[in-house]
């Protein structure tokens, strides 16, 4: 009973993060492709708090799930990230993409916009999610709407 507590394995999480801190190993060579994201507070302080840092775990075992085709456990592990830190744009991504699996594509044209916006700034991703928007878009049959998204993205390759 106490090995399926979610609080044990956030615990344990936390304790693998610390550790992984102590002995040097660095953030950026685990988790090489998740963007990084730097707040004005990250940026004068240089640390990142452990309970991003387990957040973003989260969401690199949740993007490996969905790509292994366990949406259900995908779902699992990104929505413990998402509740950890909702500001992460790459685990609104992964939750609109596993939702576009379970073919809710109203869920996951909401997950999308957000990444979108949570993305401001970084143009490269703010077309991955407009994408998503206009897959999900064009699943819910509002393809005038998906056309426009997509319109929008060939406006912003080429600024």
């Amino acid at each position: 009973m106490i090995k399926n507590n979610p609080l044990i394995k956030l615990f344990d999480i936390f304790a693998i993060t610390i550790m992984v801190m102590a002995i040097g190993c660095s953030k950026r060579s685990i988790y090489q492709d998740i963007p990084q994201r730097t707040t004005p507070s990250q940026d004068t302080r240089k640390e990142i708090h452990p309970s991003v840092i387990a957040a973003e775990k989260l969401t690199f075992e949740g993007k490996r799930q969905i790509e292994l085709g366990q949406v259900d456990k995908a779902f699992n592990s990104l929505e413990q990230a998402y509740s950890i830190d909702a500001a992460n744009p790459l685990t609104a991504l992964y939750l609109s993409h596993a939702w576009a699996a379970k073919n809710d594509f109203e869920q996951a044209l909401q997950f999308a916009k957000r990444a979108r916006w949570l993305y401001s700034g970084q143009p490269e991703q703010i077309r991955k999610a407009m994408r998503q928007e206009a897959e999900c878009l064009k699943k819910l049959g509002r393809i005038s709407e998906a056309d426009d998204i997509i319109n929008k993205i060939q406006a912003l390759e080429y600024e």
